[in-house]
């Protein structure tokens, strides 16, 4: 049996395309500091490289240009990735008990982190587009919910995994005359408003607190992420980050951050200008051939460089990799999600372009990536449990959450009602589904 070493090396040397993340792609010819940064600089806390908790010197540099880039109060540096600092997030802006808006296309991680702290939530579901995957939250439909059932915080997602951008001033300016905080969990969008050429970020739009998943979409390595917040938020975010981000930081990753900072605060302009370029074609090619490619209807904003193609996605996610060598990011029955970024070159998205006739438009009819429910318990309520067949679970109480990974938004969570719809979707994604007790194919822990 090969070893994970072994089967990364021959990944890393088949050539394939990367339209996945992260963001750097593996592009050394471009950011020559991916080949660099290695075991040989892999050190700890020692003298004159300062300590990520208690930051005063060079990583409090990084902070601080981080900051500068992003038009941020202040910024904190993860090495848990966006997990560590949605985290992070979310224990500075509640205490335990409160009760938190939130929308329910939210990550998996976040849902843990309502769990853990012991909040009670509100739920708040975006629109479903045509195509089937999730549309943008209103600030009507959080003034609404606010007004019936005051809450210390909102948490939004924006964008989503596919690119759909809400209108993040709007909800910050509702959530703020209800008295409640803005998290924006932005870990897809950490490349907006660094440029004028893709912007619709929440740092500028009135959010008190941004998550920002850099290794998504720029080039800094895998786990590095940013929390951008307020002045009147960093004392609890600084105490929240010592406590979920880890007190044995890698000087790797947070090197490849120092790196990329260089690289957008000289060329910045630059790189984003060419990759606007040449999404603008790619999308005129795309609309030319016909091809299935959600370009942001029916959502607030969108961010081009997330290329959704309405299709058979599992088919045409094995015919990108068997065909032409095409690796994309996730698939599902109602479509197939690319990544692009400053790591991309204009040949890496000509050749996929040579691909568009692969990809052809499906029935999104009566298709949603998020069936609705009711909520009937707290993620955090104790509750008595028995495993029970998916095909006897409409009606019930589920006693577990359930998601598909990627994107992990749960399709259920704990406390919510089992829809018959929901548990048709659950029965026919469950190949896919990852259930955090695990229970068995076909089965369901659902409330006594």
């Amino acid at each position: 049996m090969k070893t994970l070493f072994q089967t990364l090396k021959e990944f890393c040397r088949s050539g394939v395309v990367s339209m996945h993340m992260p963001g750097h792609k593996r592009n050394v010819q471009k950011f020559p500091y991916l080949n660099e940064i290695c075991g040989a600089l892999d050190v700890t806390e020692v003298a004159g490289l300062d300590e990520l908790h208690n930051a005063r010197g060079v990583i409090a540099d990084v902070c601080d240009r981080a900051a500068a880039l992003w038009g941020a109060n202040r910024t904190f540096l993860s090495v848990n990735g966006s997990t560590g600092a949605l985290l992070a997030a979310l224990y500075a802006c509640t205490s335990c008990g409160d009760r938190v808006l939130v929308a329910r296309n939210a990550h998996k991680s976040l849902v843990n982190g309502l769990e853990l702290l012991r909040l009670k939530t509100e739920w708040v579901y975006p629109d479903v587009l045509p195509c089937g995957i999730c549309g943008s939250i209103s600030p009507q439909a959080v003034r609404n919910a606010l007004k019936k059932t005051p809450c210390k915080a909102v948490v939004v997602t924006s964008p989503t995994y596919e690119g759909v951008i809400s209108d993040v001033k709007g909800i910050a300016e509702a959530a703020h005359e209800q008295g409640a905080l803005l998290i924006v969990d932005g870990a897809h969008g950490a490349h907006l408003d660094l440029s004028p050429y893709f912007v619709g970020g929440g740092v500028k739009q009135g959010a008190d607190a941004v998550v920002c998943g850099i290794h998504k979409t720029l080039p800094a390595l895998t786990q590095t992420a940013l929390l951008h917040c307020t002045d009147s938020l960093a004392v609890k975010v600084s105490r929240a980050m010592s406590v979920f981000v880890t007190s044995s930081p890698s000087y790797l990753l947070m090197a490849s951050v120092d790196c990329m900072l260089d690289v957008l605060e000289k060329q910045g302009e630059q790189l984003f200008s060419a990759l606007d370029k040449n999404l603008d074609e790619f999308y005129a090619q795309a609309k030319k051939a016909n091809a299935p490619l959600y370009c942001g209807e029916g959502a607030y904003a969108f961010d081009k460089t997330k290329l959704y193609f309405v299709c058979d996605g599992k088919s045409a996610k094995q015919k990108l990799r068997e065909i032409h060598n095409i690796e994309a990011e996730y698939a599902w029955q109602g479509g197939v999600l690319l990544m692009s970024s400053i790591g991309d070159d204009e040949e890496r998205l000509q050749k996929l372009a040579k691909a568009l006739p692969l990809l052809e438009k499906t029935d999104t009819t009566g298709l949603t990536a998020l069936p609705r429910t009711e909520k009937k318990r707290e993620l955090f309520e104790d509750i008595p449990t028995r495993l029970t067949p998916l095909s006897q679970a409409a009606g019930k109480i589920s006693a577990e959450t359930v998601w598909v990974f990627p994107p992990a938004v749960p399709l259920l969570l704990k406390g919510e009602v089992i829809t018959e719809q929901c548990a048709a979707l659950l029965a026919e994604r469950r190949r896919e589904t990852i259930s955090q007790n695990n229970s068995p194919k076909g089965f369901i822990l659902t409330e006594c």
